[in-house]
């Protein structure tokens, strides 16, 4: 009986420099980004006692040259002072405790590969850590490694079921996104046409909320504003609600928060990596 290779999920988290930098200059401070939060051993909270550190970090290249950065991330539980109390089970007693704040206790691990010509970095699931704690870690200490005038946005790459509903509506009723522009992923017309004029008009954040007039319902197709939009906020932002009749009548209200897209490569442990690097750059690099 033949083995099958096993399969590997992944989600996806999108960094995006606002930056004067040329592009070459863009891929050697991506590439910083993630070498420097190790070299600085950078973790902070990504929920309640609990921290994330990036802290292993080497880099190499697919057979077609493609540069990409591999590591690890922890979680543990940190204590941020020194002194603490314990309460004794058997005794029923409290006493002074030392703790070691070099340290993450009970640890979970995971892999990531980092893509500094996406600015994508992959987050291994099955570990409990996720790609919205990664995202928490990035914001929190981002802003420590990139350069003087330069600005970082993080979002995660949203799973596409509530952008389908959306765009596929038979009338939309209200829509509300919050979008940043993109460091020139592959786009459809209408949201290659905003992100050139949020580019212009170095807009490096919006907030849309619209509401239809008196028709009660939005022409969104060919819309910049309103398509280009939906369509940007698959990876550049969210949809924090949208009222929706859909195509079988029933009116409802959908999101992107929180969802995140889950890319799922089936590859033995030496090449997983690879495949991983060649998704990405099919998904949003492909006319390379």
């Amino acid at each position: 009986m033949l083995e099958t290779n096993p399969i590997f999920e992944f989600e996806v988290v999108n960094l995006k420099l606002q930056t004067k930098k040329s592009d070459a200059e863009k891929l050697e401070a991506y590439k910083a980004i993630i070498l420097k939060l190790v070299e600085l051993k950078c973790h902070s909270a990504v929920s309640e006692n609990q921290h994330l550190i990036m802290y292993s970090a080497y880099q190499k290249k697919t057979e077609t040259g493609i540069e990409y950065i591999y590591g690890r991330l922890g979680k543990g539980i940190y204590f941020d002072n020194k002194n603490g109390r314990s309460l004794d089970i058997e005794s029923s007693t409290t006493e002074e405790e030392e703790y070691d704040t070099s340290k993450l206790y009970n640890p979970d691990y995971t892999d990531y590969v980092f893509i500094p010509s996406a600015h994508r970095l992959c987050v291994q699931l099955g570990n409990k850590i996720t790609a919205s704690q990664v995202r928490r870690f990035l914001i929190s200490n981002a802003s420590q490694v990139i350069q003087y005038g330069d600005k970082i946005a993080v979002e995660i790459q949203k799973e596409e079921t509530a952008i389908s509903e959306l765009l596929t509506a038979k009338k939309v009723h209200k829509l509300d996104y919050s979008i940043s522009y993109t460091n020139d992923d592959t786009l459809g017309a209408a949201a290659s046409l905003f992100d050139r004029r949020l580019k212009r008009s170095q807009i490096g954040k919006v907030n849309v909320k619209a509401e239809a007039d008196h028709n009660d319902y939005m022409n969104i197709e060919g819309e910049e504003i309103l398509e280009g939009g939906i369509e940007l906020a698959k990876g550049n932002g969210n949809i924090n609600s949208a009222e929706i009749t859909t195509s079988d009548g029933e009116r409802k209200t959908v999101t992107t928060k929180d969802k995140a897209k889950r890319i799922k490569i089936q590859s033995d442990y030496e090449s997983f990596r690879t495949a991983i690097v060649n998704r990405i750059m099919l998904l949003f690099r492909n006319e390379e």
